[in-house]
C-alpha cells in the first residue's frame, strides 16, 4: 500500500496486505520462526476474540453495528440435533427449528452471530463511553477505524496500523485507542497493558502516524470495563516510555529487515542458560 490514511479499505484487504503491524512486531519479539509459522499457517478468531471484535465496533461505529452483526432473538428456538437434522420423519418441533435456522443463517451470512442480550449490552456500553462527560468532546465528530500505512525511515520497511478513533479539538489532532478489561484501575491494568504491549504500540501507532499522516498531538488509551458498572479510566503514556517502546519494536523491526535480505527466520537462541527459582518461590 502507498503510504498515507484509507478510509474504505476491508479488514480483509487490510490483514493481506504484506506491511508489518504491531501484531507481527509482537510475533518477532518471540522469534522471526514463530513469525513465520504463524503467516504461514493464520490461525482462526476464537470466540472471545470475535466477542472483543463485536463490542470494539459498538463502541466505535454503533450506527452499522446491527446490519454488521446477526442477532439471535431471545425467543429464538434451540438450534436442530443432529439426529434431527438427519431424521426421515422429523417432528413438526424438529421441522419448527430447522426452517427457522436455515433461514436465520441464509440471511445471516458472513455476519458476526450475537444473542439479543449481548447486542443490547454492547451498545448500552458503548453508548455509556461516547457519552463519558470525559470522553464526550473527542467523540463529537472524527472517524473509526482508519488503516494508516507508511515506510519506516531506518530500516524502510513498509508498516501499517489501524487507528481506533481519529479527531480534532480546537485543532488538535487526537487519537483514542479503546482497549476492554475486567479492572480499568491504574494498579491492575497497568500490569495488562505491559502483558498485552500497550505500551510499544501507542509508540508504534504514533511513529506510523508521524511518517504518513502526521504525528497526533495527544494520544490517549480509554480503558473500559466490560461488566457493570462499566467503569471507565483515561491514561496518557509519558514520553519516557514512549522511548523505551520505540527502541524494542526497533529492534524488532531491524531483525525483520535482516530476515528478509537473507531469507533466514531463526528460532530461539539455544545456549544453556541457568533456570532459577523465582524469588517468591525461594521461601
Amino acid at each position: 500500500m502507498q503510504p498515507g490514511i484509507l478510509h474504505d479499505i476491508t479488514d480483509e484487504v487490510y490483514f493481506a496486505d504484506p506491511s508489518v503491524s504491531n501484531s507481527d512486531l509482537k510475533l518477532l519479539g518471540r522469534s522471526a520462526a514463530h513469525f513465520k509459522y504463524a503467516k504461514q499457517h493464520p490461525k482462526e478468531s476464537t470466540p472471545d476474540m470475535l466477542i472483543g471484535s463485536s463490542l470494539h465496533h459498538a463502541v466505535l461505529q454503533p450506527e452499522s453495528f446491527m446490519d454488521c452483526h446477526g442477532i439471535i432473538p431471545a425467543n429464538a428456538p434451540a438450534r436442530p440435533t443432529k439426529p434431527q437434522l438427519a431424521s426421515k420423519n422429523p417432528t413438526e418441533l424438529a421441522m419448527d427449528r430447522i426452517s427457522f435456522w436455515e433461514q436465520f443463517d441464509m440471511v445471516n451470512e458472513g455476519k458476526l452471530i450475537i444473542t439479543d442480550d449481548q447486542a443490547g449490552e454492547f451498545l448500552h456500553i458503548g453508548g455509556m463511553i461516547r457519552n463519558h462527560p470525559e470522553l464526550s468532546v473527542y467523540f463529537d465528530k472524527g472517524v473509526a477505524e482508519r488503516a494508516i500505512f507508511a515506510v519506516d525511515p531506518i530500516c524502510g520497511i513498509p508498516v501499517k496500523c489501524k487507528a481506533d478513533w481519529l479527531t480534532k479539538v480546537h485543532s488538535l489532532k487526537i487519537c483514542l485507542e479503546m482497549k476492554s478489561t475486567k479492572d480499568a484501575r491504574k494498579g491492575p491494568f497497568t500490569r495488562d497493558a505491559y502483558k498485552y504491549g500497550y505500551f510499544t504500540a501507542a509508540t508504534f501507532y504514533q511513529d506510523v502516524m508521524e511518517w504518513s499522516i502526521g504525528r497526533p498531538d495527544l494520544y490517549l488509551i480509554v480503558a473500559f470495563e466490560k461488566e457493570p458498572p462499566y467503569g471507565v479510566k483515561i491514561y496518557e503514556i509519558p514520553e519516557g516510555d514512549i522511548d523505551r517502546g520505540r527502541s524494542k519494536y526497533g529492534a524488532n523491526l531491524a531483525l525483520y529487515a535482516h530476515c528478509v535480505e537473507t531469507d533466514t527466520w531463526p528460532n530461539y537462541d539455544t545456549t544453556i542458560e541457568t533456570l532459577s527459582l523465582p524469588p517468591w518461590a525461594k521461601d
